[in-house]
Formats: structure tokens, C-alpha cells, sequence
């Protein structure tokens, strides 16, 4: 089977992650700047047809993202370990400490936040609405290895190292 090419962009660096809203077809780009030549860490927001929505420095650079699937907010997690809202436009809804790896559960306007590589884990995983208030944390003292959600956003589980895995609902 071949896969016909749509759009190209190209980068002034490395892209550290990429998201793909599932209703918009937007894609959510974060990218550092080459070391050689400098420039800036950058956000992008890309429509399904390739046009720029919006392309923003961010400070620090983005470790991990996720996009929701109406394009409509972009979450970052960064290296100074800050969990960061930005809407369409590329405005900064708010910030948290947080150092985990952004989920967004759309069914629920929810943000599952997972600590997959904290060398002292305290939580497994942190939970937030959509403006960025705490709802819920799942205390762990082992490091979870991996994090899987349903497709109907219903349930997950969570690998923990030393072989467990633990299955939680979503109301």
C-alpha cells in the first residue's frame, strides 16, 4: 500500500514531538533549534491542509505534547518540568507545575498527566480539567513504564516497573 505525500514543512531544527488532532486533522509541531545555527524552541500548529496556524517561541524547550481533537488546545509538557495550556490562537491559557507527559481525554475535557520518566516518583499520574485545576492524582512510588487509554476514552492502564498493571475507569 502507498501512502500519497499531502504537505511537507520543514524546521530550522530538530522536532522533539508531534500531535495529530483526530476531529480537525491540526497538527501540534515542537521544535529546538539546530545547534549549530541557533534560533528559538518553537510550538507550531499546522491545519490538516498545512497552513500555519500559529508558530510561538517558547522558553524553555517541549518534551512532550498532546493536541485536542478539535485542535482547539495544545498541551506541553516542558524541560523545566511546567505543564502548559495554549488555545487556537497560540495564547497561554495557563501553567502548572506538572513534569509529565500530557494526555487529553476528549470525551471528558479532561488531561490525564502521566510522570513517565520521574527519577523519585510521588504520583503515577495527575489529573486536570480543562483550565488547569487538579481533579484527581494517583499516589505511586514506582516509575510507570507506560500509559494506555481506551478509544472510547473509558478506561486506562498503567505499566508500573516490577511487572504491575493497574486498570482505571473514567467516569
Amino acid at each position: 500500500m502507498k501512502f500519497d505525500s499531502l504537505w511537507e514543512e520543514t524546521f530550522s531544527g530538530p522536532v522533539t514531538d508531534i500531535a495529530l488532532a483526530k476531529k480537525s486533522g491540526d497538527m501540534a509541531v515542537a521544535s529546538i533549534p539546530d545547534v549549530d545555527t541557533g534560533g528559538k524552541n518553537l510550538l507550531t500548529l499546522i491545519s490538516k491542509a498545512g497552513k500555519k496556524i500559529f508558530q510561538i517561541p517558547t522558553p524553555i524547550p517541549v518534551k512532550s505534547l498532546d493536541i485536542a481533537d478539535d485542535g482547539s488546545r495544545v498541551l506541553i509538557n516542558n524541560y523545566d518540568g511546567k505543564l502548559v495550556a495554549y488555545d487556537r490562537t497560540g495564547a497561554m491559557l495557563w501553567t502548572v507545575d506538572g513534569g509529565c507527559r500530557p494526555w487529553i481525554l476528549n470525551s471528558t475535557k479532561k488531561i490525564l498527566c502521566y510522570h513517565d520518566d520521574d527519577p523519585k516518583p510521588s504520583y503515577a499520574y495527575d489529573a486536570y480539567d480543562f483550565d488547569g485545576k487538579r481533579v484527581g492524582r494517583f499516589p505511586s512510588k514506582t516509575d510507570v513504564l507506560a500509559l494506555k487509554i481506551s478509544e472510547d476514552e473509558r478506561w486506562f492502564a498503567i505499566a508500573l516497573a516490577g511487572g504491575r498493571v493497574l486498570v482505571f475507569g473514567n467516569p
